[in-house]
């Protein structure tokens, strides 16, 4: 769903301290709020939600601690749809995702979509400050798509990626980024550039060939560091809200 392809009218009654939305076709939707609990051992915050889906029906999300924590939906009949694994990492208070996976057979539900929502509100009610992922290539445009950024901040990482796109087809419309990332590779060889800004000019040019080659195979590419922080979703909470009702969870930014 693009950023304004929907729309939602909300009914505020003052009296009676409730709301009703609409979607496009006035149609009124229920929203379900999520039950907050505190994890006995880490004292963080996790939810559980009940929600009807558009095309599955009724659906259950819930949270099991573990060595990390997993979030799951599943089908009313508890049949597993889509998990994500992550951790609070109390140092950098933030969320690390350790992966994100929907089954197959449910892969057109959006529910990569919903757990990145719930992970989201679980950053949000504990009072992080970022979600920090490794997303393999072929995903970056997905977290691309939830206003995630490319954040490289290691030499490794970054001499790697920035490796792949110089060498990439340099007969094609991205061969002046390929002339740029093997120009940065240069300046950090005879570490004549500064660390930071190094980074800085990094994770532009990251950005410019994930986003010019969406939709193209790039599975060779190596792995990615990527980053949303709380700042950008503030930026962007009309677009979060909309999904939020989208997926009939009564949450706002």
């Amino acid at each position: 769903m693009g950023e304004a392809a929907e729309r939602y009218y909300i009914e505020i009654s003052v009296a009676n301290l409730i709301f009703t939305v609409f979607d496009n076709d006035m149609k009124a939707i229920s929203l379900n709020k999520p039950v907050w609990t505190k994890d006995l051992l880490s004292g963080k915050k996790m939810c559980s939600m009940s929600l009807m889906h558009n095309g599955f029906g009724q659906i259950y999300t819930e949270m099991a601690e573990g060595y990390n924590t997993t979030s799951e939906i599943r089908s009313s009949y508890g049949q597993l749809i889509a998990h994500e694994e992550f951790f609070i990492d109390s140092l950098k208070n933030s969320l690390e995702g350790v992966y994100i996976k929907t089954n197959l057979g449910f892969r057109n539900g959006s529910f990569g979509e919903l757990l990145r929502l719930i992970s989201i509100m679980v950053m949000k009610e504990n009072k992080l400050k970022s979600i920090n992922i490794t997303s393999l290539p072929e995903a970056a445009n997905f977290h691309f798509k939830y206003k995630f950024k490319p954040n490289v901040n290691e030499d490794f990482n970054a001499i790697l990626i920035l490796d792949f796109i110089s060498q990439y087809d340099k007969t094609s419309e991205l061969c002046h980024l390929a002339k740029k990332a093997g120009n940065l590779l240069l300046e950090m060889e005879k570490s004549k550039i500064d660390k930071n800004l190094m980074f800085s000019e990094a994770n532009k040019i990251i950005t410019e060939f994930f986003l010019r080659t969406k939709g193209n195979p790039i599975k060779k590419a190596p792995t990615i560091q990527m980053q949303l922080t709380d700042d950008t979703i503030n930026e962007n909470k009309d677009f979060f809200n909309n999904l939020f009702i989208k997926h009939r969870i009564d949450y706002t930014i």
